[in-house]
């Protein structure tokens, strides 16, 4: 999965048992850096299907907005922030093979492509409102 991310210039920031954390215009800035990330996510899961088991699926949260980016040794980046608390909220909400997907920058178009999920629950941003919705 990390060559998924490596492919469009995007950057591993961990992985924590089956899950891959990654970046998109961090550390290096990307205007497209948003379509960089959902093409990784579609590509991880053509990967998974066709080079692993079509009976297998991953969910997938993808959000973009502020992140505060870090360098705590060579060879390694630390990004956190809201915008990372929600993609992994996100991902969590998300179905299987269907990428989950916000944006700080414009939170109504967002919310009109997703619209047809609004029945599902909301991840909840910390004393925030969320304008995020699951797919």
């Amino acid at each position: 999965m990390a060559a998924e991310v490596e492919a469009v210039d995007g950057t591993v920031e961990k992985f924590a048992g089956d899950a891959v954390m990654a970046a998109f215009g961090a550390p290096k800035a990307h205007e497209d850096h948003a379509e960089r990330a959902l093409h990784a996510a579609l590509a991880m899961q053509r990967r998974l299907r066709e080079a692993v088991d079509p009976r297998l699926s991953l969910r997938i949260g993808v959000n973009t907005g502020d992140v505060v980016v870090d360098r705590p040794h060579e060879g390694s980046w630390f990004v956190t922030g809201d915008a990372v608390n929600v993609a992994a909220r996100l991902e969590q909400a998300a179905e299987p093979d269907g990428p989950s997907s916000a944006s700080a920058r414009s939170p109504r178009r967002e919310a009109r492509s997703n619209s047809a999920s609004s029945e599902r629950s909301r991840p909840k941003a910390r004393n925030r409102p969320s304008s995020a919705v699951p797919c």
